[in-house]
């Protein structure tokens, strides 16, 4: 073991090209234990949470209590080691990257990964894939500022460790890879693709073997039975665009300063934490990640003991939720809530239409799938990171054309509605216009 340090340690000083990827190699593992770690602490946390409702027998009243109080400390924890300890994760990544040469600073990722684990542990609602992403983006940068390389190798690094956050979190390398070149460095420059590649797939081959099979999002494999079902996915994608942009609304409304400015800034994580668990009491899907509801969902092959307005109305509470839990101050990702918007979505259409659809069989599975894939486009504009991770979750590749026609549909209309993305949204707000591959003038 020691020889193997000794010579990886001899390789990143040469810094070459067997050094950059020898670097990347050594940054997925370290990324894929993170996101091992996040996990781990999060499984604890809500154990944690468990036993004190088993004890008390507070049953779903627990969440009223146990929200607020992860909300408090993930904003104790921004308050103390921030910024960029709350929120998401992939906005301040691409702050980092594009406008202050790859830094990212050491100190977030222990603190990220406690703060994420306290909000989403508890019962907050969003997803961990943000967060990982953040620390990824972090990881990489330190490891880069350690080896010395160019900025322009810096940049590859720390794009290579957020998108195997993605992959990591979902045992999806080509989809983090995606994410990665699509949404971080939103290029798709040769240079860094082998870096990219190299990470995603260690990072996820890591955290898979760190934590097992079971932590990850699996979906059966479905087939487009009648080509006219197209018609329905295409009209499923209008739906998944309205879900969509109500999300991307919410968020916005949720972050206006007026909502906030006439009670102590203390207060603010506990009264949205108990707002938040009061939506738990009524649907309690809504709380958490939603992974477990949406592996129901996907696993449905007929309309079951879901109702579609149900449905629906989850989907929507699930962007109150993911929303209000954010403007609490939690460490939480839009990544994850959307998924389970699509999910639902596609879920309760297909059931809607299910009885009067009489030319070929509905699967409410195959449309939760497309769903997702359609919302994920919608508020993250990537449709090939979507396209791409329902096939790594499925493992097949029946759904392509539905799949396809969504997330292309999707993104045409998400972008005619709402300009902005969930990630760009808030850095418009502010003033900050990420540079575009094309508006890099040569000499940058």
């Amino acid at each position: 073991m020691a020889t193997v340090i000794s010579r990886i340690r001899a390789a990143l000083r040469a810094r070459g090209h067997a050094a950059f990827l020898a670097a990347s190699l050594l940054l997925g593992v370290l990324v894929g234990m993170g996101a091992a770690l996040l996990v781990t602490v999060m499984e604890l946390v809500g154990h944690g949470v468990s036993e004190t409702e088993t004890f008390f027998g507070l049953g779903r009243w627990i969440f009223v209590i146990s929200i607020p109080l992860g909300l408090l400390a993930a904003w104790l924890l921004n308050r103390w080691l921030g910024p960029d300890v709350s929120g998401g994760g992939v906005a301040e990544t691409m702050v980092g990257l594009n406008l202050e040469g790859g830094y990212l600073p050491t100190r977030l990722v222990p603190a990220k990964i406690v703060a994420t684990a306290a909000t989403l542990g508890t019962g907050g609602s969003g997803g961990r894939e943000g967060p990982i992403v953040l620390i990824g983006g972090a990881i990489g940068s330190s490891l880069a500022r350690y080896t010395r390389f160019g900025l322009d190798q810096v940049k590859s690094l720390v794009a290579a460790g957020a998108g195997a956050g993605i992959g990591a979190s979902f045992n999806a390398p080509i989809a983090g890879m995606m994410f990665a070149l699509e949404v971080i460095l939103s290029s798709f420059a040769i240079r860094h693709v082998s870096a990219i590649v190299v990470t995603s797939v260690a990072a996820a081959v890591t955290t898979h073997a760190l934590v097992g099979e079971e932590t990850f999002l699996r979906s059966p494999a479905y087939e487009l039975h009648d080509p006219r079902q197209l018609i329905l996915y295409a009209l499923l994608a209008v739906l998944a665009v309205l879900f969509g942009t109500l999300f991307l609304r919410v968020l916005d409304i949720s972050s206006v300063a007026r909502f906030s400015s006439r009670i102590p800034p203390w207060a603010l994580p506990i009264a949205m934490g108990v707002s938040v668990g009061l939506i738990g009491l009524l649907y309690p899907e809504t709380l958490g990640t939603g992974q477990q509801f949406l592996s129901e969902l996907l696993s449905l092959r007929g309309p079951a003991d879901f109702v579609w307005w149900a449905l629906f109305i989850i989907a929507a509470l699930k962007a109150v939720t993911a929303a209000v839990t954010r403007k609490g101050g939690g460490s939480a990702g839009t990544f994850m809530p959307a998924l389970v918007i699509g999910g639902a979505v596609g879920a309760g259409f297909a059931i809607l239409i299910d009885p009067v659809w009489t030319f070929s069989r509905i699967d409410p599975g195959a449309f939760a799938l497309v769903g997702m894939a359609a919302a994920l486009a919608a508020t993250a504009r990537a449709p090939l990171t979507a396209v791409i991770l329902v096939f790594e979750l499925t493992g097949g590749y029946g759904l392509v054309l539905p799949l396809m026609l969504a997330a292309a549909l999707a993104t045409l209309i998400a972008d005619r509605i709402h300009p902005e993305s969930a990630y760009t949204m808030s850095l418009t707000r502010k003033g900050i216009r990420l540079p575009k591959s094309e508006d890099i003038d040569l000499l940058d």
